[in-house]
């Protein structure tokens, strides 16, 4: 597992949006595959990269929204939402997902934040963003390979 620690511009991202008590991968294949529906209907897409961003308040819910960077907001799909992500340092873990699976991979980001974590830092307890590149060539392939982001604030 590959990690370093970038600086990152604020970026927004748009798409489809579900609230769940705990996220599962029923609900999160359904998302990309409504973000695949309407990806044409939403404005000043950059190409190339897909998010996954999930977020975890104290009330327990789960929220997960699946998208694409876009430039600016003029307008939305109706059925999608906007959500702009902060500027600052973020740990980025580059994963072979097909080699070691979600449950290993977390484990091993807990690890590190535990280890790493800069003091008062609570960010990384709330959310965190999967990027899925030119370099994911799907969940069964071990090659295949995602960053997933954790803010260091």
């Amino acid at each position: 597992m590959e990690v370093r620690v970038e600086k990152r511009e604020e970026i927004t991202i748009v798409g489809p949006l579900s609230v769940t008590e705990k996220a599962d991968s029923e609900t999160i294949k359904m998302l990309w595959e409504h973000l695949k529906s309407c990806e044409k209907e939403i404005e000043f897409r950059l190409p190339g990269v897909g998010y996954e961003l999930h977020l975890e308040e104290e009330s327990k819910f789960h929220y997960c929204l699946t998208g694409f960077e876009v430039e600016k907001v003029r307008s939305l799909p109706l059925n999608c939402f906007a959500k702009t992500l902060p500027q600052g340092d973020y740990a980025v873990f580059s994963i072979q997902i097909g080699q070691i699976g979600f449950s290993e991979a977390y484990k091993n980001l807990n690890r590190w934040l535990e280890e790493n974590a800069p003091e008062g830092a609570e960010a990384h307890k709330k959310f965190e963003i999967q990027v899925y590149d030119n370099r994911f060539k799907g969940m069964d392939n071990p090659e295949s390979t995602i960053d997933f982001l954790i803010p260091l604030f």
